[in-house]
């Protein structure tokens, strides 16, 4: 189960922001509290992937808002409206496990699809990363695991957990123990929209690129001023963080792609190798090469993963069926919906706007998750190994029904087949990570 909170901010109708005070904050953490408390009763693991939200008039995207976790805004910093309350109702809710409760894991990611924060303050995140163990987590007891290789342990079939989208979550520990891992949800991998100062739409873009130049002002996006990316900070960083996941939406160039398309969108945001020299466009070699952290940041994430052979997460996976950015139109067909995996229709089901009713789009619904897990059945790859993967689940996404609002009368955006498939590919999860545990 994956359980990303994030903070809805109070707002007048005018769309003005109201400051966070001490009660705000509170009631934060007492409902994520009641939250983690009913996952942990329910044997649950958690995945933790805080975002935070332009809840203004301005409504920028989180992957441009620029800010130092650490520094103080209308009185309180992100860590302090954000990050300790989570940690404190995580505490709580650990140690108030039940006896019959097996251990559990945790991973916890100091942020999801914020890249122009941690790009610019890798040393404030870095600093951030030890809170679990500050906040007294591992009090269990808890082990907070620096640069172990979970990938090679955790077997196949890699678990295709509905959720709210971030991190990523197993029911596979050691007995006796709580595992707190800390990571980081960066937002690139994807090629999603974002509505730009000025009203209009940048399509295209790829997480990283428009956040690093100068070009972008206003909506909270970069200002003039900001500080360098430092590449030596952020090296540090991805030395401290345990697992790092990514939002996994990158286009589809044909709706009968191969499985190892699904590769899109580690290659997008890593890179490619310096000994491919190329990018896997649906399965095919291309020469256009998109590499956000290798060619634009200048930092070879992927070496560094590789290196610590830690967990490289879909921290946000799916198919939404849309064509809009604004979450209202379905798409025309297979390959348009190929095209743009992170557009779907927002809101309550209406068989009208469904764009999983017409017998080809199902079918098509069918063969992407046929092929997923499959492919998440051998671990991913064959280039980059995903040991976990996550399912965005809300309006045309959440083909498991999660939601209330998934199911109205007129119907729901629940596919009874593709359910069926998710819960026998995790049962079989369950089976061998059981067997392996058994066996030592």
């Amino acid at each position: 189960m994956a359980v990303r909170p994030s903070v809805t901010v109070a707002r007048h109708s005018s769309m003005d922001c109201i400051n966070h005070d001490e009660a705000s904050i509170a009631s934060f953490r007492t409902g994520m509290e009641l939250c983690f408390r009913r996952a942990v009763e329910e044997g649950l693991s958690l995945s933790i992937v805080p975002h935070l939200d332009d809840g203004g008039s301005t409504a920028a995207w989180r992957n441009g808002i620029l800010f130092n976790p650490k520094t103080k805004k209308g009185g309180y910093s992100y860590q302090q409206v954000m990050l300790n309350p989570i940690v404190d109702a995580m505490a709580a809710a650990l140690a108030a496990r039940p006896k019959w409760v097996q251990p559990l894991q945790v991973w916890l990611a100091l942020q999801g699809e914020m890249s122009a924060t941690v790009l610019r303050y890798p040393r404030e995140y870095k600093q951030l990363s030890t809170l679990a163990v500050v906040w007294g987590v591992a009090a269990q007891p808890a082990s907070l695991r620096k640069g172990a290789s979970h990938a090679t342990t955790h077997g196949a079939f890699p678990a295709a957990t509905q959720g709210t989208g971030g991190g990523s979550a197993t029911a596979s520990v050691p007995p006796g123990s709580e595992n707190v891992n800390t990571g980081g949800g960066l937002g690139g991998g994807s090629a999603a929209s974002v509505i730009a100062g000025n009203g209009g739409v940048l399509s295209g873009f790829r997480g990283f690129g428009p956040f690093l130049g100068g070009a972008l002002r206003g909506r909270g996006l970069l200002a003039e001023g900001v500080p360098a990316v430092d590449t030596k900070a952020l090296g540090e960083l991805f030395e401290a963080i345990d697992f790092l996941g990514i939002s996994a939406y990158a286009a589809l160039d044909d709706p009968d792609f191969p499985a190892s398309a699904l590769q899109n969108s580690a290659y997008t945001f890593f890179g490619v190798s310096a000994q491919a020299g190329w990018w896997m466009r649906g399965g095919r070699r291309s020469g256009a090469q998109v590499q956000e952290m290798r060619k634009e940041v200048g930092f070879d994430a992927a070496a560094v993963i590789e290196r610590r052979g830690i967990d490289l997460h879909y921290s946000e996976f799916g198919m939404g069926g849309g064509s809009s950015p604004t979450g209202t139109a379905a798409a025309r067909d297979p390959a348009a919906a190929a095209r743009t995996p992170f557009y779907g229709v927002w809101g309550a089901y209406n068989g009208a706007t469904d764009p999983w009713a017409p017998p080809e789009m199902r079918d098509f619904l069918h063969s992407f998750f046929r092929k997923t897990l499959g492919w998440l059945a051998v671990g991913g790859g064959p280039t980059y190994k995903i040991s976990h993967c996550f399912l965005w689940g809300m309006g045309s996404w959440d083909v498991l029904g999660i939601y209330r609002e998934s199911t109205t009368k007129a119907g729901s955006f629940r596919d009874p087949k593709v359910a069926e498939a998710v819960k026998r590919h995790n049962n079989q999860v369950v089976a061998v990570r059981e067997a392996a545990s058994k066996s030592k």
